[in-house]
């Protein structure tokens, strides 16, 4: 038999959105592909929270990089950009094929939580992609000064 349901316990998912913060996430799936309403394409990006007690929680993150509305394409590239820019990419992809080399890349992301406008749920949603070099510099001024401190005594 293939599977038996008899054998195994029934498990969830707990599926409750992770608290609004910043979060370090690598991308572990790309896909391209038309969107529900075939209206346009979406990139989305599946993506797992790396190092905090949410290690290995997912996160989707969609971007509509086509779409009949100029404007729904317009942000969805700007969404996009922000995305290459803090996993240390450069903002221009040479072809569709390359949207599946960002696999593996990692960025930080602010979430935040929105309540779904089709079933009322709460879900989280992107706020901000935070760029390298913010990462970098945020972590510099954090970081300790060194006392300045003379070896020599005269």
């Amino acid at each position: 038999m293939f599977f038996d349901g008899n054998e195994v316990e029934e498990t969830g998912g707990d599926f409750a959105p992770l608290p609004a913060g910043d979060y370090k996430v690598e991308v572990d799936d790309v896909k391209y592909e038309a969107n529900s309403k075939g209206t346009g394409k979406v990139l989305t990006l599946m993506t797992s929270v790396l190092g905090d007690q949410f290690n290995g929680r997912k996160i989707f993150c969609r971007f509509n990089l086509e779409h009949t509305n100029p404007k729904a394409a317009q942000i969805g590239r700007g969404q996009f950009k922000s995305f290459l820019k803090a996993a240390g990419r450069p903002v221009q992809i040479a072809s569709e094929a390359d949207l599946f080399k960002i696999q593996g890349d990692i960025a930080k992301l602010k979430l935040k939580i929105v309540k779904r406008k089709d079933t009322g749920e709460l879900t989280n949603e992107v706020a901000k992609w935070y760029a390298k070099d913010d990462v970098l510099a945020s972590q510099s001024m954090s970081a300790p000064a060194q006392p300045n401190v003379d070896p020599i005594p005269f």
